[in-house]
């Protein structure tokens, strides 16, 4: 009875005396709104709380509001009234959405530019294997008459990039990509925390509606909802002693209780008391559930994507294998065919040199020798990192179906009427 007792005491508070015309529901939207009488603070109201409340008119910053019969005011700033609730949740899902579609232009523009740079690398290596071949004719000692001059063709190679010039644009382009990659990751973390914050704005505002129309269908046990016990155990006290102690996973119906930091939770038709840390509310677990399922569905696309990008790379990586292959033992071979897809973003970025119209495009075999034995070693290693990447997206594919699975099992028992 005396738990009883307490929990009517507590229930009490939450119900407003008789209010003006001008009264109307309010949520206290911070984790603690003080309540003050005769300016003295005199009580406080956690987070989810609602009242009946108006503003004072001498002083429209703050409410005034009766509970037990007293009356108090306090800081308007605290509270949000249901008009407020539905403008406020809207401007943070809106909010929400433009932070998403904001992050993933940026991630749009800083995946084209890293795929530039990343052909642009290999084309640079690719052409400092290449030199351009010209004819050209050489007049040797005229012969003795009769006869004629003899002309002896001499070919001619020029770079098709120089070596400074290709060791500048590495240089560049390796250190913009090193940090183009660092901001690209961080943008996807950026992506994958705003995914999260949205469904958690859904979910608090869902649970908002729920706190209103819950006072207004009973005041006097609104705040009753279903809990789940998520630390080992949960003791239940009664006159200061534990009488009993709840398993993990164990789901009952709870209300806030009158001291902060512990439920009163129903057990075996009696009110029990119970330290909150023990315990997540059915609001704390969806909103929980939303925002996890959202973090790592987003972090799922960031590594399928990452995935093809690495798997892109190792394509081209093979294609300039075949295209660079060594032929017999000529220390100088035609190019079959160029190693790039025409317009591949990136190939062109250095400038090339005028005489490409009436040059032929040869591999010089000692420096093509060296670039396939880094390309061989590379390709292994960013294949040793596709597999780590894929071994990564299913575990994360396993994670999601199953909290996906023990959310849709727990989802009745917590959907159950208090």
């Amino acid at each position: 009875m005396h738990r009883q007792r307490h929990l009517f005491l507590a229930l009490l508070l939450f119900l407003c005396g008789g209010k003006g015309s001008r009264a109307e529901l309010y949520l206290v939207s911070q984790p603690q709104a003080d309540l003050f009488h005769n300016h003295r603070r005199a009580a406080s109201l956690g987070r989810g709380t609602v009242v009946e409340a108006e503003p004072l008119p001498e002083a429209p910053a703050w409410l005034t509001l009766t509970l037990q019969r007293q009356t108090y005011e306090a800081e308007r700033k605290l509270f949000l009234s249901e008009s407020e609730l539905h403008a406020t949740s809207s401007g943070r899902l809106a909010d929400a959405a433009s932070a998403i579609q904001a992050l993933a232009r940026r991630l749009d523009a800083a995946a084209a530019r890293r795929q530039e740079l990343t052909w642009a690398l290999l084309a640079v290596r690719v052409d400092r294997t290449l030199v351009y071949a010209t004819l050209q004719p050489a007049h040797v000692q005229p012969a003795p008459p009769p006869h004629p001059p003899v002309t002896v063709p001499v070919v001619r190679y020029v770079d098709k990039i120089n070596a400074a010039d290709a060791r500048r644009a590495v240089k560049e382009w390796s250190a913009e990509l090193a940090t183009l990659t660092r901001e690209f990751q961080a943008l996807e973390r950026q992506r994958q925390e705003a995914a999260a914050t949205q469904q958690l704005a859904e979910q608090q505002a869902a649970e908002g509606r729920r706190l209103f129309a819950a006072y207004r269908a009973n005041p006097a046990d609104y705040r009753r909802d279903r809990h789940l016990v998520t630390a080992a155990s949960a003791d239940l006290f009664q006159n200061r002693r534990i009488i009993a102690a709840l398993p993990a996973g164990t789901v009952a119906d709870a209300s806030p209780g009158p001291v902060a930091g512990w439920l009163l939770v129903h057990h075996q038709g009696q009110w029990h008391e119970s330290p909150a840390k023990g315990w997540q509310s059915r609001a704390e677990i969806l909103a929980e559930f939303a925002a996890r399922q959202a973090q790592d569905a987003q972090r799922l696309v960031a590594l399928e994507a990452e995935i093809r990008f690495r798997s892109a790379v190792t394509e081209q990586m093979a294609q300039i294998a075949t295209c660079l292959r060594l032929e017999s033992g000529a220390s100088h071979y035609p190019l079959p065919a160029s190693p790039f897809r025409a317009g591949l973003p990136g190939v062109a970025l250095l400038r090339q040199p005028t005489l490409t119209a009436a040059a032929g495009e040869y591999v010089i075999r000692g420096r093509a020798r060296e670039l396939l034995a880094e390309l061989a070693a590379e390709r292994q290693e960013l294949e040793r990192g596709t597999q780590a990447l894929e071994s990564q997206v299913a575990t994360l594919r396993r994670r999601l179906a199953e909290r996906q699975s023990r959310h849709n099992s727990l989802l009745p028992k917590l959907q159950a009427a208090p």
